[in-house]
């Protein structure tokens, strides 16, 4: 598991869903699209894992990635099967 902490003033908790649709900041939008938490979940996923958000108003947000674990076949003896055309 992966965690990302910080100090920061926390999100509310009516806004921790929105946080990771496309487009969505609480900054400025000149130079924030608010696509960052958008595309790491979309990769978290891509590889099978889970991204969860645990935020306290004025305690801070922690973020938790969890990937599962790859298993290479060579590892155990066993040698990949490759179909032949």
């Amino acid at each position: 598991m992966i965690e990302i902490r910080d100090n920061g003033v926390g999100i509310p908790k009516g806004l921790v869903k929105k946080i990771f649709d496309p487009f969505y900041t609480s900054k400025n939008r000149n130079h924030n699209w608010g696509m960052g938490l958008y595309y790491v979940r979309a990769i978290v996923k891509g590889h099978l894992g889970s991204l969860r958000v645990e935020s306290r108003e004025g305690r801070g947000s922690s973020f938790y990635i969890l990937l599962p674990k790859y298993m290479d076949g060579n590892r155990y003896g066993r040698e990949k099967k490759y179909q032949k055309d």
